[in-house]
């Protein structure tokens, strides 16, 4: 998928879910539903071993966030026959077991060592977005370049869960680590 294609897959995907919000949540959530639509496109360019299930495909978002409500709307509009999106809000290491994407907020970006140590080879996709989160190991860390988002790469964290990521994302990203 080329960068103009993904652009305008992204502007088309943030528009959609912004009709589904009242105009005041629109303004609240802008970055929240763009980042909720980056974690969708990110599934389309991520391949688990196949030996782990992806029917359905679980994101998990620690804690309350307000990206909850977006990542759920996405996956009640965008799952396809023979690949359904779930959303689930967790807040304990243990109930990670049947999750292939993890969304730590800000907020919450202490727990990262913690639950990084609980994942260790359990091919989970962990997204972050406070800075300095790539560094530490995450998988994707949204950063903000200028007043647009972006995000960063640790190609190492793919590789210790045994994952594969497109090169497609990899030239999208800001920065990625690990090559």
């Amino acid at each position: 998928m080329s960068k103009q294609i993904f652009k305008i897959s992204l502007f088309v995907g943030i528009t959609f879910v912004s009709l589904l919000l009242p105009p005041k949540a629109i303004f609240s959530l802008e970055e929240t539903n763009v980042k909720a639509y980056f974690i969708y496109q990110f599934t389309k360019f991520i391949e688990w071993p196949s030996s782990v299930q992806v029917d359905p495909l679980v994101i998990a978002v620690w804690g309350h966030s307000e990206i909850t409500k977006p990542l759920q709307i996405i996956a009640s509009e965008k799952s396809e026959p023979g690949q359904k999106l779930v959303v689930n809000t967790v807040e304990k290491v243990e109930k990670l077991s049947a999750v292939h994407i993890l969304f730590i907020p800000k907020e919450h970006s202490d727990m990262l060592p913690t639950i990084l140590n609980a994942l260790e080879n359990k091919h989970i996709v962990v997204i972050t977005e406070k800075n300095g989160m790539a560094k530490k190991g995450s998988a994707i860390n949204f950063v903000l370049v200028g007043n647009k988002i972006g995000f960063e790469i640790n190609l190492e964290s793919f590789k210790k869960n045994n994952l594969y990521i497109s090169s497609r994302l990899l030239r999208l990203a800001v920065e990625v680590y690990g090559e």
